[in-house]
């Protein structure tokens, strides 16, 4: 089997750490706390994930607040130079099974 070696130019880091540090879980960890004081939704992290959670009565008006509230956190991903994954980023619906819903959407 044939190895292959491939070099990257070189890069100077101006701010983040090291991927694979020591220290870089729990520095991400005190670094990603503030990012429940940014919004009125309720905030549950799970290391580099997080879940946003709302509820309301009514969909359309809990669209229009959760949509207020994402510009709020894409605000403050912004202030501390973090990045959205859009790619990964999914929200989810829940409602009585015999309410009809329509199509909704969140912008990001």
């Amino acid at each position: 089997m044939k190895t292959y070696t491939c070099k990257s130019d070189k890069e100077y880091i101006t701010c983040g750490i090291l991927q694979g540090s020591v220290l870089g879980p729990t520095l991400f960890l005190i670094y990603i706390n503030g990012l429940p004081d940014c919004h009125a939704m309720q905030t549950q992290l799970f290391a580099d994930d997080t879940a946003l959670l709302m509820s309301g009565p009514n969909i359309l008006d809990l669209q229009n607040t959760i949509n207020d509230e994402i510009k709020n956190v894409q605000k403050w991903f912004m202030q501390n130079k973090l990045t959205l994954n859009l790619n990964k980023t999914n929200y989810l619906l829940f409602h009585p099974a015999k309410e009809k819903q329509s199509h909704h959407f969140l912008k990001f």
